[in-house]
């Protein structure tokens, strides 16, 4: 009480409140993967925070006090030759998950590894502590014991979250030891595509996803540079099948000649999907498909354009704009090319 007494006159200059303007910024912080590792990060920090100087006053003199207390013991055990300690955490619900990780680890006097553990005791209103380790079976408390509490007191703190998808809830859940359901990929291709058109309304570039069984890689660029992807993601695909995905910026264009050729030209491309802001363009292999071994890129390109100009100017006869007679034009040659090489061709609306 007598140390946070100090620290409120201390700070009685910045007023009432005291603001900390380090948005932007960086910091080094302890990472704890839910296994106990731990290693030095730098992360950026998001916003400015403002706190009462009466609760920053109690913040520094509980973290201070703890602080002392841990060192103090630890030196306690270097001089009785206890080379170990271990790292204990406060059963309730106001313990950091990661913290929690470090339940029962237990840390060399001197080691690096020691100083990030410190480092974590040393975080705001942290209660932790250290205990000494003995390695002796006859003195110290069994690992198992550690590892159990760990469990039931992260199934307790699991179990008081509404978000069961946040970050926190996903850490927890590695505590308790509770597998992860597998979300079916046909869900995270969804989550997928509409992520990657969000992004690309954003800023104007394509964003191209592959599907290989249950793996999905994603990667972003301009259209020839998506188009050079291909050859990249297909060295991982080897002889596996895979679909193949991607977005349309700039308007509601369906599938070009390009498409369709690298489609029938890679066997094992059994789906492939364009996606625009009112429609998805889709071809998919049958058991009959043709596949294209000698015509070239640019041969397949000059004819499926000649067909096109063909209804482009009929359409425009007919009264359509240009925009939508030139996608009309490029979605019946396609639907012409699916019968000749035997795929199916669908176009459906975005919902």
């Amino acid at each position: 009480m007598q140390i946070k007494e100090q620290l409120q006159e201390k700070l009685k200059t910045f007023g009432d409140r005291i603001t900390f303007q380090r948005a932007g910024k960086y910091r080094e912080v302890v990472k704890v993967s839910p296994s106990g590792k731990l290693r030095l990060v730098r992360k950026k920090i998001k916003r400015n925070i403002t706190i009462s100087t009466e609760k920053y006053a109690d913040m520094l003199a509980r973290t201070a006090t703890k602080k002392a207390y841990a060192l103090g013991h630890i030196e306690a055990y270097k001089a009785g030759n206890i080379r170990k300690w271990r790292y204990t955490a406060v059963a309730d619900e106001r313990t950091r998950p990661h913290h929690l990780a470090l339940h029962g680890k237990v840390f060399e006097v001197g080691s690096q590894e020691e100083q990030l553990a410190l480092k974590v005791m040393g975080e705001p209103n942290c209660r932790c502590r250290p205990i000494p380790f003995f390695d002796d079976p006859s003195f110290d408390t069994p690992d198992y014991v550690y590892e159990q509490e760990k469990k039931e007191w992260a199934t307790k703190a699991l179990d008081e979250i509404k978000n069961k998808e946040s970050k926190k809830a996903k850490y927890l859940r590695k505590l308790a030891g509770i597998r992860t359901p597998s979300v079916p990929v046909e869900k995270r291709l969804e989550e997928h595509i509409r992520k990657a058109w969000e992004a690309t309304e954003k800023d104007g570039f394509e964003r191209a996803i592959g599907v290989i069984g249950d793996r999905i890689i994603t990667w972003r660029g301009r259209k020839k540079d998506v188009g050079r992807r291909w050859i990249s993601f297909l060295k991982g695909v080897k002889n596996e099948d895979f679909k193949f995905y991607h977005t349309h910026p700039s308007w509601d264009s369906p599938l070009s000649p390009e498409d369709i050729w690298n489609f029938l030209k890679l066997e094992n491309c059994k789906e492939l999907v364009a996606i625009t802001k009112k429609h998805k363009y889709r071809i998919v292999k049958t058991d009959d498909t043709i596949h294209i071994k000698y015509v070239s890129a640019q041969e397949f390109r000059e004819e499926f354009y000649k067909e096109a100009e063909k209804y482009y100017d009929k359409f425009i006869n007919e009264g359509l704009d240009r925009v939508e007679a030139w996608r009309k034009a490029l979605i019946t040659v396609g639907r012409e090319y699916s019968k000749q090489f035997k795929f199916r061709y669908v176009v459906e609306e975005r919902k």
